[in-house]
């Protein structure tokens, strides 16, 4: 049940005028989702690439070399100077794309 705007009587959903005033009430649409295009969907796919090489694949690997690296140097140790270098990679690249 709805209020009529113009005389404020009880109306039932459906109803198109009021009975009492006459006036006119408009139905409400729903408006259809949008669907996206190839275009703009292969372009959100590279984007989407993009962003998983940024902050998954790019982070280990400066990581991944770097504890290579420091292990020769430091022994055992070396992991964490490594896995270090890993983290301050990603917060780069999330610094970078926070810009």
């Amino acid at each position: 049940m709805r209020p009529c705007p113009g005389c404020g009587i009880a109306l039932e959903n459906n109803v198109v005028a009021c009975p009492d005033c006459g006036v006119t009430l408009q139905r409400e649409t729903i408006a259809a989702p949008q669907v996206p295009s190839a275009d703009e969907i292969q372009e959100q796919r590279r984007e989407d690439r993009w962003l998983l090489f940024n902050y998954s694949v790019f982070p280990c690997a400066v990581g991944l070399v770097t504890a290579v690296g420091a292990v020769a140097m430091w022994g055992p140790a070396g992991v964490f100077v490594g896995l270090a270098t890993g983290v301050v990679a990603f917060l780069i690249v999330l610094g970078a794309d926070l810009i």
